[in-house]
């Protein structure tokens, strides 16, 4: 059966006289003068808009690098397109573990096939069989790597032994021993050169800039203008991020000396107006978007910060005009002219920000703008760094951590070495093994105390001594050698004075990959340094008397 639906819509309309607050009323042109002169209209010089932009820049690419942040005469290496720059600078020699040794024999077996491993492979076990732990790998291990080296001693093959044996992956040589067969050779050798690029792949020896002595990673990296070389340095990397705030600029350098010059580009536009979110309106009577509300900014009279923000927000907002530019990354790019034309036929030419400071020779920092180490007539003028850093590149736990400080009441400096990799490749407590180890030396000790006289008393095995030495510099020093990577990479450690602050270092080693610009995959160590915690104590106390209880030997 069928159905008919009405209905009446209710429009509410004002009517009434009584209302007119709600009125725009615009038929007093005196009271839009006013108004107009009130809110400051009528103060502009003119009102002509930009109607097209001619804009020439110059970009070229960073074409070399090299580790050092000054001093150097060499051209320093290509630099790889497209490779972030902290798998460069970063990098240091991997540290292969007992794990590390194990995986990479069974690689090797794998890649030989069944048939020439069960030939070959008891005669490779044999030559290049896993050793046993030393004495010191025992004492700073924990209790999965004894366990691990119990097992594999003498049965698995050592990854680490058969690359040494190698040599380059292009032309891989057999080790004497077990002989192969004539049939089997170039099989052998093709073999080993995919275990040797393989080996290479996963455990990268290169060295980047680390320098252990000033606990930094200072480089440069060099490009070709067509104004001449551009020098970028480094001199305070001390790993993580690499940005347009790492660096300092100068005009030429050996770097990028050499290499041929870009060449510039122009490229002419409509300009847009900036826009934001809250920005006022342009007319009058149009509402702004209320999920903003300048006019609520909660400041206190002393927060100028906030308040020239709210202020540039509010009045210069629609002063500006956005002409877009692509900027490739692993590059520098500067503005060289910037042309308008206007509504009104004239043409503008617009000077850089930073040329008003070399006409007033004032220094004002600036964002995006790196600083000059040497003033050099401004080399850095105009000048826009787009660092080939790595982008969200993951980060692996902390397999070491060392911790350097001061200790003004031994008026000493302490390197403690918190955590290490131990033989099993594994991040390692030092304090853990300390503990297993004396519980492992445990003797019973009677109940009977005598007055025992020390010379001075000890500290843990995993503190060990800074003593200044000439040259301004901190000596690692003592009887007890160093566990980690970072104190036993040199011969003897050594620091210099001056950055070593009050509050101390804090240095971490962590495992990296990225991807670069063309898909492939970098993975690289590197450490990382950052403020410590102030000043610690050891406790260490010279002429001690105490009451202490003489061992006595177990039954």
């Amino acid at each position: 059966m069928g159905s008919m639906t009405t209905w009446t819509r209710l429009e509410p309309r004002t009517r009434s006289e009584s209302l007119p607050a709600i009125a725009a009323r615009v038929a007093d042109p005196l009271w839009m003068v006013a108004r107009q002169w009130q809110s400051g209209e009528l103060d502009g010089s003119d009102t002509a808009s930009p109607v097209r932009v001619r804009l020439g820049w110059d970009a070229s690419p960073i074409s070399r690098w090299a580790a050092g942040a000054a001093g150097g005469t060499g051209v320093g290496s290509v630099y790889p397109p497209g490779a972030p720059v902290e798998s460069l600078v970063d990098a240091v020699p991997a540290t292969v573990g007992l794990r590390d040794r194990v995986r990479a024999g069974r690689q090797f077996l794998r890649m030989l096939g069944p048939e020439l491993a069960a030939r070959y492979g008891a005669g490779f076990r044999e030559v290049f069989a896993l050793g046993a732990m030393s004495a010191n790998d025992r004492d700073n291990s924990d209790e999965a790597g004894l366990r691990w080296s119990a097992v594999f001693a003498g049965r698995g093959i050592d990854g680490a032994a058969l690359r040494a044996v190698l040599g380059p992956a292009e032309a891989p040589v057999l080790p004497p021993e077990p002989v192969p067969e004539p049939d089997d050779e170039p099989a052998l050798k093709a073999a080993a050169a995919a275990f040797a690029r393989w080996w290479d792949r996963e455990f990268p020896m290169s060295q980047g800039a680390w320098t252990p002595r000033r606990l930094a990673a200072p480089f440069r990296l060099g490009a070709s203008m067509a104004a001449g070389p551009m020098t970028l340095t480094a001199a305070e990397h001390r790993g993580g991020r690499v940005d347009w705030h790492t660096f300092q600029v100068s005009a030429g350098g050996p770097l990028a000396a050499g290499d041929p010059a870009s060449l510039p580009a122009a490229v002419t536009c409509l300009p847009t107006q900036m826009t934001y979110p809250g920005m006022p309106a342009a007319r009058w009577w149009q509402f702004e978007n209320a999920a903003v509300d300048f006019g609520r900014i909660e400041a206190a009279p002393d927060d100028l910060g906030r308040l020239l923000l709210a202020e540039f927000a509010l009045v210069y907002g629609n002063d500006f005009f956005v002409v877009p530019l692509s900027v490739p990354a692993g590059s520098l790019c500067r503005v060289l002219h910037l042309e308008v034309d206007t509504c009104f036929g004239d043409k503008l030419t617009v000077p850089s920000a930073s040329s008003h400071d070399r006409l007033t020779k004032s220094r004002r920092w600036r964002m995006f703008h790196c600083d000059e180490g040497i003033p050099d007539g401004g080399a850095g003028e105009g000048l826009l760094v787009m660092p080939p850093s790595a982008v969200e590149p993951m980060q692996g736990p902390e397999v070491e951590d060392v911790l350097i400080t001061r200790d003004e009441m031994a008026n000493l400096a302490w390197a403690i070495e918190r955590r290490i990799r131990g033989p099993l490749g594994t991040p390692v407590e030092r304090r853990e093994v300390e503990h297993a180890r004396r519980l492992r030396s445990k003797q019973e000790k009677s109940t009977e105390s005598v007055l025992r006289y020390r010379l001075s008393t000890t500290v843990p095995d995993s503190w060990l001594p800074l003593i200044p030495v000439l040259g301004g510099s901190l000596e690692l020093q003592g009887l007890t050698a160093p566990q980690g990577q970072l104190l036993a990479g040199t011969p003897r450690f050594q620091l210099d004075a001056a950055e070593l602050t009050r509050t101390g270092r804090r240095v971490t080693a962590h495992a990296r990959r990225a991807r670069s610009a063309d898909g492939s995959v970098r993975v690289w160590w590197g450490w990382q340094v950052r403020p410590g915690r102030g000043e610690s104590s050891s406790g260490l106390r010279h002429d001690d008397l105490t009451h202490e209880s003489p061992p006595r030997p177990n039954p």
